[in-house]
């Protein structure tokens, strides 16, 4: 069974882990992540800020915000993209308030998965944004395709689409 763990003032992690397994973590002063990782599936009550790695899902899966999610340079969004339904084959990060956008976006495509043009995956939910990834990694698929990214009024997207070709 899934629990909660709920406390008044702020949620501090310094190094180590944080999962959720289904549940919910609830602080009063918010989260804040200076080192280690969160990951894992449930809802986070308060405002989060991510200063190291976070990891929604458990190999797909959602992660819930409940308030705002604000990045720094340095920090990290993995997420695994294995299919099309959010939550079950791909991660999303859903935040219900504002989101800051700073850090490095990581990509893992799911063997065997094979994204082809024209799929989208809305990755992060938010009800504003700003900002935007520092470093995009993963974004490489076969076939000249590749994830590019898509900030809309409510949703971060990676559409498919053909690479850029770079310098040669």
């Amino acid at each position: 069974a899934a629990s909660t763990l709920s406390m008044a003032g702020d949620y501090t992690q310094t190094a180590g882990s944080t999962t959720l397994a289904g549940g919910a973590l609830t602080s009063g002063g918010g989260v804040d992540l200076q080192g280690g990782a969160l990951s894992g599936v449930g809802t986070i009550n308060g405002s989060v800020i991510n200063a190291a790695s976070v990891t929604p899902g458990s190999s797909a899966g959602t992660l819930t915000i409940t308030g705002d999610y604000t990045e720094t340079p340095g920090s990290a969004l993995n997420v695994e993209i294995g299919g099309y339904v959010a939550g079950t084959d791909f991660d999303r990060l859903a935040v219900t308030g504002h989101a800051t956008f700073a850090g490095s976006l990581n990509i893992t495509t799911l063997t065997p998965f094979d994204p082809t043009f024209g799929d989208t995956f809305a990755i992060v939910t938010y009800g504003s944004y700003e900002g935007d990834f520092s470093a995009y990694t993963g974004t490489e698929l076969p076939n000249f395709m590749a994830y590019n990214p898509f900030f809309g009024a409510t949703d971060m997207t990676l559409a498919v689409a053909t690479a850029p070709i770079g310098p040669g």
